[in-house]
Formats: structure tokens, sequence, C-alpha cells
């Protein structure tokens, strides 16, 4: 079992050494292959595959979604702010009708006092 180890250890230090081979052995793609393979691909995909469809599903996957949440984002953002104006300025008729209140009753027994 000692003598399994060293083995694997040189498997191991052998396989980097075959791959770096076969990454520098290989040429780089020269430019007119790159545009050549890259004019292919866009010949087969909009030849070959059915792109209005394609954006069809997409738009309703995606858009559909999306516009409904910012639809409903839109009626709770208007919702909270017609229901919180709507709360402060009753709360400040009610406080402001609250003082004038008082300051009646605090002149009428001022009134009372003095007379």
């Amino acid at each position: 079992m000692a003598g399994r180890k060293p083995a694997a250890k040189e498997e191991q230090e052998t396989q980097p050494q075959a791959q770096q081979k076969m990454i520098n052995t290989s040429a780089p793609m020269p430019w007119w292959g790159k545009v050549i393979l890259g004019a292919a691909g866009v010949y087969l995909i909009s030849t070959k595959t059915p792109i209005l469809e394609i954006l069809n599903l997409f738009f309703y996957v995606v858009m559909i979604p999306i516009g409904l949440m910012v639809s409903i984002g839109l009626i709770s953002t208007g919702s909270l702010q017609a229901f919180s104006q709507n709360w402060g300025n009753m709360m400040n008729d009610v406080k402001s009708k609250i003082e004038t209140r008082a300051q009646e009753i605090v002149s009428d027994s001022e009134n009372k006092k003095a007379a």
C-alpha cells in the first residue's frame, strides 16, 4: 500500500504536464476563422430557430409578470399615499379644533373669575 501512493502522485504530476502540452501545442484560431464561425452561427440562429416564438415566450414569461407587479405596486403606493395624506389632514383639523375649543374654555373660565 505504501508503494501505491507515490504512483498516484506521479500520475497526478503527469496529468497537468500533458494538459499543458495540449494547450501549448494548439494554435489560436485566426481572425477569419472567427468571422466565418460567427457568421455561420448568426445564419443558423436566424434561419433555423423560431425567433418570434422565443420573443413571444419571453414577453409572456418575463414582461407580463413584471408589468403586473409594477401595476400592483402603483396601486398600493397610491392608496397608501392617499390614506396617509387624508389621515394627516384629519389629524391636523382635529388638533386645531381641540386647541380652539380649549382656548375658548380657558378664556371663559378666566372671564368668570374676573367677574
